[in-house]
């Protein structure tokens, strides 16, 4: 048995099988499916952001508008209140969607343990305080003369949740679950739309008891509380979520994955994407409200603007090369491949080719969105590019892409312009490869 067999007996009766159970796992699904459905808001949020933050406002900027500058000066106040009610408080909505996926995979009431979800993640994370009402707060809440107010602690609301509130999500539908699997009885002659309304009540309760107990337990006998614990969790998360050997490991599992065959391979590696990205992201756009220099790298569309150029493999300038090659049936693969790749979709070239399973392009398709991560990681380390304060829609494509998510800086899509050239000569010297094995075969 050759090297090559040997190789492709390994990934097909071993390794694809485990990865293909880990990307289809319901858990890891429903967190990507919750993250996905705050796609519309984290978008709207970065618009306003972008809106106020051209680069018109600088009076240093010879693009300085005075007009620009006054108006985003007087309505700050009410464009970092989209910024408030939306990644400040993301946690809830987190915990809201996660939820609803996951019980929209156990074929359970969506509505029911969102609510579930969510109430208990605020029922551990935020208390409720009650304070004096000093002057200014009297002011600025128009409390007309109220000497007391009650006050929600939201520190644990905004991306520092994201761990507690996945938490929730799962533990709130699996209590629903066990519930409706116990299947209570209720007398005859109580009428079904009560009993029904009882059963519903009944994992409200318990997880409340369970969130109560919780409370009590990490209060008065460790001075602390549940969303602390998580919160350093979180912290472990954000020290590692910037690293280049993380981005590097990212990128590795899901192009195994997807070299395997598993078309989902991006879910796997979701998981770690996901809050990495958002609580970068979050971070870099509170330092842009209040004139902070951005410190995160890992942030937004990191992956799809400047790694994926072209989809998975990076596979843009694999089309092009295809394009310009004299084969008919590669050049006819190429044409059916770019429209989409430039939209970062590349099924085609993918199973076209195909590179998934064919040892030929293993090499730069594991090694060429590595690449373009360390160049990028590297442009924004040094800050030639400016950081990522913005999400764009995963199919815009990456020079678009670049330019918007880090505030029309004109240096991102010249960078975007490198890559894809630095891709073509990787793929180029395989591509030839191949064409030669076709000939002989």
């Amino acid at each position: 048995m050759s090297n090559n067999e040997k190789i492709n007996t390994f990934i097909e009766n071993k390794l694809a099988p485990i990865m293909s159970k880990l990307a289809s796992n319901k858990y890891i699904n429903s967190i990507n499916l919750g993250f996905y459905a705050l796609s519309p808001l984290i978008i709207t949020c970065s618009i306003f952001i972008l809106i106020f933050n051209l680069p018109f406002s600088n009076p240093d900027n010879a693009l300085y508008i005075k007009e620009y500058h006054n108006f985003t000066q007087y309505f700050h106040k009410y464009y970092t209140a989209v910024f408030n009610s939306s990644i400040g408080i993301i946690s809830i909505f987190l915990s809201y969607s996660t939820a609803h996926a996951l019980a929209e995979h156990y074929n359970l009431s969506k509505l029911a343990n969102s609510f579930l979800s969510a109430y208990a993640f605020i029922l551990l994370s935020a208390k409720t305080l009650s304070i004096s009402a000093v002057n200014i707060a009297s002011e600025l809440l128009d409390l007309k003369g109220q000497l007391q107010i009650n006050v929600i602690d939201a520190r644990y609301l905004n991306v520092k949740g994201i761990v507690l509130a996945v938490v929730c999500a799962i533990v709130s539908v699996e209590i629903y679950r066990l519930v409706v699997k116990i299947n209570i009885r209720f007398p005859e002659i109580i009428p079904a739309a009560i009993a029904k309304t009882i059963e519903s009540i009944i994992p409200f309760f318990i997880l409340s008891v369970l969130c109560i107990i919780i409370n009590i337990i990490t209060e008065k006998y460790f001075n602390n509380t549940i969303a602390s614990y998580a919160l350093k969790v979180f912290e472990y998360l954000l020290a590692i979520s910037d690293s280049l050997i993380l981005i590097i490991f990212i990128l590795l599992l899901i192009h195994i994955l997807w070299f395997c065959g598993s078309i989902h391979g991006s879910n796997v590696g979701s998981v770690i994407i996901n809050p990495a990205v958002l609580i970068n992201l979050s971070i870099n756009q509170y330092a842009l409200i209040n004139g902070e220099n951005l410190t995160k790298i890992f942030a937004g569309e990191f992956m799809n603007g400047f790694i994926y150029i072209g989809g998975a493999g990076a596979t843009l300038g694999l089309c092009i090369a295809m394009l310009m090659c004299k084969n008919e049936e590669i050049k006819s693969i190429g044409k059916t491949s770019i429209v989409p790749g430039i939209f970062n979709i590349n099924e085609p070239i993918l199973f076209g080719t195909p590179i998934i399973m064919n040892n030929t392009f293993f090499i730069p398709f594991i090694m060429t969105p590595i690449i373009n991560a360390v160049i990028t990681y590297f442009a924004f380390k040094l800050n030639i590019v400016t950081k990522i304060v913005a999400a764009m829609p995963w199919p815009t494509p990456s020079i678009l892409n670049a330019f918007v998510s880090t505030t029309f800086s004109i240096k991102a899509p010249i960078l975007i312009i490198c890559l894809f050239v630095i891709d073509y000569l990787i793929y180029k010297p395989f591509l030839n490869i191949h064409i030669k094995k076709i000939k002989n075969n």
